[in-house]
């Protein structure tokens, strides 16, 4: 089952929320609590009814603003330490302060593992790992991950896969 919420505009200039949920391709208007109830993790942690990353990792730019407005949709890093321990429904927060403190909350959905960048971006898509390389090809989306990481590293490591989703 879906759940959605729609803003709506009031006259007064002041606006409001209407919460969903969708069941069998019908929109039933639901109480916000049980909007606000269906859609905690299980895997969150909550403080004030605040949602409480698992993780917080920092992203530098293009890729943050890609995460934050939804388009990159898949982390790569070497399968170590703490991409390593996450699991799906973890809740990472990426933050970014190269122009100004920013951050996203994230879910992860799913999780791979590979044994080279070559094949992560080759099952996972270059428009979802690096959104706007598509057009380059595989081997410029390599260099990209050789800035940051060694062939020493992807060959003892491997590479993780995390596939996020925007939840704030």
């Amino acid at each position: 089952m879906e759940y959605s919420k729609k803003r709506i505009s009031l006259q007064s200039g002041g606006f409001r929320y209407n919460y969903y949920k969708i069941k069998d391709g019908k929109k039933l208007r639901i109480p916000k609590e049980e909007y606000i109830k269906k859609l905690k993790n299980k895997n969150a942690k909550y403080i004030d009814n605040k949602m409480e990353p698992n993780y917080t990792e920092t992203l530098s730019e293009p890729w943050f603003t890609l995460i934050l407005l939804g388009l990159k949709t898949v982390e790569g890093r070497k399968n170590k330490g703490r991409f390593k321990d996450m699991k799906i429904g973890d809740i990472v927060k990426w933050t970014n302060d190269d122009f100004m403190p920013r951050s996203v909350l994230t879910e992860i959905t799913g999780k791979a593992e590979y044994p080279t960048f070559r094949e992560y971006l080759e099952k996972e898509g270059l428009d979802k790992c690096l959104p706007g390389m598509e057009k380059f090809g595989i081997d410029h989306g390599l260099s990209v991950y050789f800035k940051y990481f060694t062939k020493e590293e992807e060959k003892e490591f491997g590479v993780v896969s995390i596939k996020i989703k925007v939840i704030q």
